[in-house]
């Protein structure tokens, strides 16, 4: 135990001797460590609380960080349309600025919250002219498509996108629980209202796997896919206004996902993006022809040399 020091005193260069200074000193320790005198109780020493009670002012920055927080948690829950890849309202994010471009028109997203904790995240890619263009050309620079093969396939994807609304949907519920949309019992239902404002039902709605060709193109353009992924086809009934010689809806086409716990609504302004362009599918050449490596050809044989190798047997 240090020895206490009058702060007004001089201080002795050599503590503890028999000078004046260590003698007070001692003499106030000695008191200090006496019982105190009857009827007098020793004053407690008042020591510093670290858990007393905060003033208003902290508790009032406090609840107004608590509300900010709520208010952005709140913010987020809404479908909302991604217009970059920071955005976090779905799961898929674009790998490339090319990517972007490529599917900046045709891509949308949306989440549902309830009580902070995700009910269900969505993402969708409508399946415009752009889009299945894009496709055939991969099919063709992968597979070496021959070139009367392309025509048929690109008159197929014609047909469809003629006679029908077509959108990949990915759903994520949070868990590994999977979210059934192709059963009569499913607690979501996918529903789509056109420029005309009409609310139309699906007319299929069909889960496509991890090894298939339309889950592994989006792959290579979109990051976030993983095993609890659940991706769908889904049609809707279609009448083409180039057919019909009708003019484009004055509304947004919209794409809902609902259910009890609440909907996810994704919107689209532009619907030129829904209906027959004036050139339809265009798949532009490609832009170098195939060879095949050295390691595939198979190795020039001289037959000279081996006609030349008889002859001298022959003659020996």
């Amino acid at each position: 135990m240090s020895l206490h020091r009058d702060k007004t005193a001089p201080h002795c260069p050599a503590p503890p001797c028999n000078c004046s200074v260590c003698t007070h000193n001692m003499n106030q320790m000695t008191r200090d460590l006496q019982p105190a005198e009857a009827g007098h109780q020793a004053r407690p020493r008042r020591l510093k609380n670290p858990w007393r009670a905060p003033s208003p002012r902290s508790c009032a920055l406090a609840l107004a960080g608590l509300l900010s927080a709520l208010a952005l948690v709140a913010a987020c829950t809404s479908a909302r349309e991604r217009g970059n890849p920071s955005t976090i309202s779905g799961v898929l994010r674009f790998r490339s600025a090319e990517t972007e471009d490529h599917f900046r028109d045709s891509y949308r997203s949306g989440n549902l919250y309830l009580d902070f904790r995700p009910v269900m995240i969505a993402d969708a890619i409508f399946q415009d002219e752009h889009y299945r263009a894009l496709f055939l050309q991969t099919m063709r620079d992968r597979y070496l498509v021959p070139g009367e093969n392309l025509e048929r396939m690109v008159q197929d994807e014609q047909e469809r996108f003629d006679g029908y609304f077509e959108f990949l949907v990915f759903l994520y519920g949070g868990s590994n629980t999977p979210i059934r949309l192709n059963a009569q019992s499913a607690n979501w239902r996918l529903l789509m209202r056109d420029d005309d404002g009409d609310l139309l039902q699906p007319v299929s709605v069909r889960e496509i796997g991890a090894d298939s060709h339309a889950y592994r193109y989006i792959q290579g353009y979109f990051s976030g896919l993983d095993r609890w992924s659940q991706l769908y086809i889904v049609r809707f009934p279609k009448l083409e206004k180039a057919v019909t010689g009708k003019s484009f809806g004055k509304h947004p086409f919209e794409l809902l996902v609902t259910g009890m716990e609440g909907t996810i609504t994704m919107r689209w302004e532009n619907p030129g993006l829904f209906y027959r362009g004036a050139n339809g599918i265009q798949i532009p050449p490609p832009s170098t022809e195939y060879k095949p490596p050295e390691s595939a050809v198979a190795p020039k044989t001289a037959p000279e040399k081996a006609d030349r190798k008889g002859d001298a047997d022959e003659s020996g």
